[in-house]
């Protein structure tokens, strides 16, 4: 069974593509409501799991949820100085 499969039998398949944008939000989306972002993350992450798992898959291919959280927090924790810099670069260039 394919992933796309597992989503559609089980009925996941409306919230799992509403968990998904979610987690296609822009950045400041994300770091303005990293509770609800990782929320988002986590469920999307279980959801796919358990579809893996289904289908027979390996679910060792997934990310681990810390380090996704981590990196989250990381980007939201520099945001600020990374669009700093690129607003320098992008007026040297000017």
């Amino acid at each position: 069974m394919e992933i796309r499969e597992c989503f559609t039998q089980s009925g996941l398949s409306e919230n799992a593509g509403d968990v998904q944008n979610a987690i296609q939000t822009n950045t400041s989306h994300a770091c303005s409501n990293t509770e609800t972002y990782k929320l988002a993350m986590s469920c999307i992450m279980d959801i796919t799991r358990t579809c893996l798992k289904t289908a027979g898959l390996d679910t060792a291919i997934l990310p681990d949820p810390q380090q996704m959280t981590d990196g989250l927090l990381y980007i939201c924790d520099h945001i600020a100085g990374l669009i700093i810099v690129l607003a320098i670069l992008l007026d040297e260039d000017m």
